[in-house]
């Protein structure tokens, strides 16, 4: 009897697309002038680091045209690097270091404009491989 392979739901690529969508908004709260949405904003973003789809977001986020939405995408994937990597189940892990390195080489060619969100994805990767 052979197992079939589940495909990734249309739902969770849904939710991980809105989750982006919502981290984007919190990061540009973040950034304004409205000390209540900063902070609701921050508590958000603090929560939302904790989850399943900050992987795949973290990574998203590093995409973006934003030099500081860059870096904070960076920041999150070397928190969750720091912090998760040993939660994350084995079969994801190469999938994860393969989706680490191209976004290396991305944004390493992006030039010095992304030089810091670069360093941060870097060091992410150092703490996976160690």
């Amino acid at each position: 009897r052979r197992r079939r392979r589940r495909r990734p739901s249309v739902h969770a690529a849904k939710s991980r697309a809105m989750a982006a969508a919502q981290v984007h908004a919190a990061i540009a709260a973040l950034y304004g002038a409205d000390p209540v949405a900063q902070k609701n904003a921050n508590d958000f973003l603090v929560a939302f680091a904790l989850t399943n789809d900050a992987w795949e977001v973290s990574i998203a986020l590093t995409r973006s045209d934003d030099p500081s939405v860059q870096y904070f995408g960076a920041n999150m994937l070397h928190g969750k690097v720091k912090s998760d990597f040993a939660s994350l189940p084995a079969t994801h892990r190469a999938s994860f270091a393969t989706a680490v390195a191209a976004r290396l080489d991305d944004l390493a060619s992006r030039g010095p404009a992304s030089a810091l969100a670069a360093r941060c994805a870097a060091l992410s990767s150092d703490v996976a491989s160690g």
